[in-house]
C-alpha cells in the first residue's frame, strides 16, 4: 500500500443504515421497494422492483430517504454481498435484508468500487454466516477494512473505472434501442401484417392471416424442444471447465454470448445437462420473480440446466430469427399457460409444443425480412463482445487500482486505449 494511503473501518467513513426487519405488504401501484434480488451491481435499476403504498413507503423510509450517491447493499441469500449505486432521483425504499451505505468522508463512487472489489468480498466471505442461506451481519459490514488514498486520488480512480462502466452502459442502451426497433419491425410485418394489407386474407383459428400463410403448432416448427440438467455441485471435477452452462436467470439477456458458470466434459457426460447451439432459442421454464417465460437467442454453443427450454427451429419451415422474435412477444402467454396447465407453475416441452400456435409466412418472406435485421443483429453482437472485453479490463484493473498496485497514470493509458 502506498505510504500516503490510510486504512479505516467502513463505519468511520460512511453511515450504515439497516432496513426494517419485517415483511411488507406489496401493492399493484405506488413506490418502488428494493429487495435483495434487485441489488445486482452497477447503477441501481428500479425496473422489476416490488411496489408499496404510501403508508408502507413512509414506514420503511423513516430511517433514511434515498439520495443520489447512496449505496445499497444486500445482506442475505444468493445476492448477499452485492452492492449497487443510486443514480436516480426517483424515491424508493429498501425491503428487509438490505442496508443503505451513506458515504461521508470518502468519494461515493470510490466506495462503490471498493465494496465491489475482491478485497472486500474476501473479507465478507470470511465472516458470513452460512446456514440455510448466507447472511452478512451489520457488524461485519461496518467493520470492513478499506484502504484510502487522498480524496483527489479517490476521485481520479473512480472516474477511470466509471469511464469503463459508462461505455458498458451506453452499449447496453444502444442494444436495447436496436432490439426495440427490431421488435417493432417484426410486429409490423408478422403481427399487424403491414406489408401484406393489399393482398388477400384467409380465415384461420388465429383469425384472418395473409393468403399463403399457415397456422402451425410450435412443436411442428421445431426440430427439437428439450431441457437440460445440473451436474452435482459437490463434485469439483464437474465444474469450472470450458463448456458454458446456462441457467434460467441468465435469460434476462436477449442475446447470450457468455454464461456465469462453466462445466467440464465429465460434468456434461455425468449429468442430464444437454448442449444447445448457436441460433437455438432458449426460454426460462421456471425461476424467481419475472424470470419464467423470458426468451433469449443463443450466439454461442452452451449446455443448459433443467429450468431452461431449448428450441431448435426447423429451418425448412421457419427462420430461427422469426421463431425468436415471435416467442419474445409471448412472455405473458407463457406465464398464463404455465399457471393454467401446470401444477408446478412451470413451462414444459409438451406444454409449449402443443399450446403455442404460430401464423407462419412462406420461408422466402421470412428470409427477406431478416435480411433487413442482419446489420442490427451484428451491431448488437459487436457491442456485447466489446462489453465482455471492457468488463474484463475493469475487473482486472479494479483491485489493482484500489490497492495502489497500479498507479493512476498507468491505468489511464490502459483505459484510454480500450475506449
Amino acid at each position: 500500500m502506498p505510504k500516503n494511503w490510510k486504512t479505516y473501518k467502513l463505519d468511520k467513513v460512511a453511515d450504515v443504515i439497516d432496513s426494517l426487519h419485517k415483511t411488507p405488504k406489496y401493492s399493484d401501484s405506488g413506490y418502488p421497494m428494493i429487495r435483495a434480488q434487485e441489488i445486482v451491481g452497477g447503477n441501481l435499476k428500479l425496473e422489476g422492483a416490488a411496489l408499496v403504498s404510501q403508508e408502507v413507503f413512509d414506514d420503511f423510509s423513516k430511517n433514511h430517504s434515498s439520495q443520489i450517491g447512496d449505496l445499497v447493499f444486500s445482506r442475505v441469500g444468493a445476492h448477499s454481498g452485492k452492492v449497487s449505486y443510486v443514480s436516480t432521483k426517483i424515491p424508493f425504499c429498501l425491503g428487509q435484508n438490505t442496508v443503505f451505505i451513506i458515504p461521508k468522508k470518502i468519494d461515493n463512487r470510490f466506495l462503490y468500487y471498493i465494496l465491489s472489489s475482491p478485497i472486500s468480498k474476501e473479507q465478507i466471505e470470511q465472516q458470513a454466516v452460512v446456514s440455510s442461506y448466507k447472511t452478512i451481519s451489520l457488524k461485519t459490514i461496518r467493520g470492513l477494512k478499506i484502504s484510502l488514498p487522498p480524496l483527489p486520488e479517490q476521485r481520479v480512480i473512480a472516474s477511470i473505472l466509471s469511464a469503463l462502466d459508462n461505455k458498458i452502459e451506453n452499449n447496453l442502451a444502444m442494444n436495447k434501442t436496436l432490439e426495440d426497433m427490431a421488435m417493432a419491425l417484426y410486429k409490423h410485418w408478422f403481427v399487424d401484417f403491414g406489408p401484406f394489407q393489399e393482398g388477400n386474407f384467409i380465415d384461420s383459428e388465429l383469425g384472418p392471416i395473409p393468403e399463403g400463410w399457415e397456422v402451425k403448432r410450435l412443436d411442428d416448427l421445431c426440430e427439437k424442444i428439450y431441457s437440460g440438467g445440473t451436474p452435482k455441485t459437490k463434485v469439483q471435477e464437474y465444474w469450472n471447465g470450458s463448456i458454458p452452462w446456462l441457467s434460467s436467470g441468465e435469460t434476462r439477456a436477449n442475446l447470450i454470448l457468455e454464461t456465469e458458470k462453466t462445466i467440464t466434459q465429465l460434468g456434461l457426460d455425468k449429468s442430464s445437462s444437454k448442449m444447445a447451439y448457436k441460433y437455438d432459442i432458449v426460454i426460462a421454464s421456471a425461476g424467481q420473480g419475472k424470470t419464467r417465460g423470458q426468451t433469449s437467442l443463443l450466439l454461442i454453443d452452451t449446455s443448459v440446466n433443467q429450468s431452461v427450454l431449448c428450441l431448435r427451429a426447423n429451418k425448412k419451415k421457419i427462420h430461427p430469427l422469426t421463431l425468436y422474435y415471435d416467442l419474445r412477444f409471448r412472455y405473458n402467454q407463457f406465464r398464463h399457460i404455465s399457471d393454467s396447465f401446470s401444477t408446478r407453475g412451470s413451462l414444459t416441452t409438451k406444454l409449449i409444443g402443443e399450446q403455442i400456435l404460430l401464423a407462419v409466412p412462406p420461408i422466402e418472406h421470412q428470409i427477406g425480412f431478416h435480411g433487413q435485421l442482419l446489420k442490427s443483429m451484428e451491431l448488437q453482437e459487436s457491442n456485447l463482445l466489446e462489453n465482455i472485453s471492457l468488463i474484463q479490463l475493469r475487473d482486472t484493473s479494479l483491485p489493482k487500482l484500489i490497492s495502489g498496485e497500479v498507479r493512476v497514470k498507468d491505468a489511464e493509458k490502459l483505459v484510454s486505449a480500450a475506449l
